[in-house]
């Protein structure tokens, strides 16, 4: 079983394919790149190749979830390593619709992010104090 991790034109990826076929291999693929995963799909397809394609759902269901924040109870969204992601897995215990959005310097915000209900862009006046104290003594 060859593993290949560095495909990043169209033309290896073909030959990758093509070589599959000969020797009557399966792809398995997790490409990022839509195009490139659309390309290996429909290339499998047409030489009889089976094939999965592993990150592509995820990928999708994913963006489809991010596109609805609008439906979400919370939406956490602010920088890496803020403590976002154990709340975001608290709060759905608690029965709450969750969404954990990061904000990263030079990538651009989710336009969903926008859509927002304005009513929750809030935080408890206590819940805020008390986090700003609790950093104070640190």
């Amino acid at each position: 079983m060859d593993y290949d991790d560095r495909i990043d034109d169209a033309e290896r990826l073909m030959e990758i394919i093509k070589q599959a076929a000969k020797e009557g291999a399966m792809e398995v693929y997790t490409l990022a790149d839509p195009s490139m995963a659309e390309s290996a799909k429909l290339a499998c397809k047409l030489l009889g190749i089976p094939a999965t394609d592993v990150i592509g759902p995820i990928t999708e269901a994913i963006a489809s979830h991010l596109d609805n924040l609008n439906k979400d109870d919370i939406v956490l969204a602010g920088v890496p390593r803020t403590g976002k992601t154990p709340l975001s897995i608290y709060l759905p215990q608690e029965g709450y619709k969750v969404a954990n959005v990061r904000i990263v310097k030079d990538v651009e915000l989710l336009k969903s992010l926008f859509e927002v209900d304005p009513e929750k862009d809030t935080i408890n006046a206590i819940v805020l104090t008390t986090t700003r104290k609790a950093r104070q003594r640190v």
